[in-house]
């Protein structure tokens, strides 16, 4: 093993992370009845589908082929929201489907900062290049979930105090 095996390897987990994503995301599109959380999830799968393309940009910069790999620990996150979004619609179930796209979100932050610290190690400037393009999506996602996290729980609150 070196490291552009290794590279290589997180670069197919991020393809199967994506492609896993892509096809979890619809379920949450449609369970999901706040307007705002329904936008998110609309406007993530489709950034989710741009991310996808530019791993196989990032892949044909460097001339490597791949398939997505298998990748446990996000098909786990998926099938949990997908779980979350199989409650009674409502403000509850829109929670439960934010706190685990929160944590996949975070899950997809970690993984792109590890492949990208690899790509710059490796001199692979113009992958590194895309791969930080999705990373910053990625993180202004999970800002814009947390701030959508705060008008659900004081929703919430109010639903309880009446």
């Amino acid at each position: 093993m070196n490291l552009h095996k290794l590279f290589l390897e997180q670069l197919q987990e991020l393809a199967g992370i994506e492609e896993v994503l892509i096809a979890g995301l619809p379920a949450l599109i449609e369970a999901s009845s706040n307007a705002e959380l329904q936008a998110a999830f609309a406007g993530h799968l489709k950034q989710t589908e741009m991310q996808a393309a530019r791993l196989d940009d990032a892949s044909t910069s460097l001339r490597l082929e791949f398939k997505a790999g298998e990748c446990q620990p996000m098909i786990a996150m998926v099938a949990d929201a997908a779980k979350a979004a199989a409650r009674p619609a409502g403000v509850i179930c829109d929670l439960a489907m934010l706190g685990a796209a929160e944590r996949i979100e975070h899950f997809e932050i970690a993984a792109y900062s590890s492949t990208i610290s690899l790509a710059k190690t490796l001199g692979y400037g113009d992958a590194a290049n895309l791969l930080v393009e999705s990373l910053l999506e990625e993180q202004k996602a999970a800002e814009h979930l947390k701030k959508i996290s705060k008008t659900l729980l004081k929703q919430a609150q109010d639903e309880v105090a009446k």
